[in-house]
């Protein structure tokens, strides 16, 4: 499933991605960050989405919902 997860900063962002992608669920970043390098690689972001395989064959012009 898709999330959308966030550190303390980038709380709003989030909340705002996570609705513009169909109300996906939005979350606390895990620590450490699920990604491939770590939290090296995350630098400055605040926000990181997971996309899982609800979406992840969709168009992403698709994805946005007004």
């Amino acid at each position: 499933m898709t999330k959308v997860y966030f550190l303390p900063a980038g709380a709003d962002v989030a909340a705002s991605v996570g609705r513009l992608m169909g109300n996906v669920t939005v979350a606390r970043m895990p620590v450490p960050v699920w990604i491939t390098g770590g939290p090296a690689k995350l630098g400055d972001a605040t926000v990181v989405v997971m996309l899982g395989k609800d979406l992840a064959f969709r168009d992403l012009g698709l994805l946005i919902v007004d």
